[in-house]
């Protein structure tokens, strides 16, 4: 076998990737990913997960890293780990909501004081 570019073998998969649900408006859209990472995911996610979730066999040497990765939790290194770990942390972040409200006590005890002599 010809070498080949690592790019057109490494990750490949046959159809776009999505995550409606955390990124509804598209991750180049979305300010957590640099241009970059939002086209990697967009490429190669359906191929990041299928690797992390041991659904596929990595087929070169660059996605037996990357399942080492997944596994060992340790430092990600290549672009590829780098964005499928932002991707993760993204989507595991519970989100804290605030908001400001009266209590409807409180309100009544400025205008009725508690003292009755």
């Amino acid at each position: 076998m010809a070498h080949e570019d690592v790019d057109t073998v490494s990750f490949k998969t046959d159809r776009n990737f999505y995550d409606d649900e955390h990124f509804p408006y598209g991750f180049d859209r979305s300010g957590e990913f640099t241009l970059n990472q939002a086209q990697l995911l967009t490429k190669h996610g359906h191929a990041y997960k299928a690797l992390a979730f041991g659904e596929r066999e990595p087929v070169t040497e660059a996605e037996q890293q990357f399942v080492n990765f997944c596994l060992s939790g340790e430092k990600a290194e290549s672009i590829h780990e780098k964005t499928w770990k932002r991707y993760t942390d993204n989507c595991n972040t519970a989100f804290i909501y605030h908001s400001v409200a009266l209590s409807r006590q409180s309100d009544y005890m400025d205008d009725y004081p508690l003292d009755t002599d």
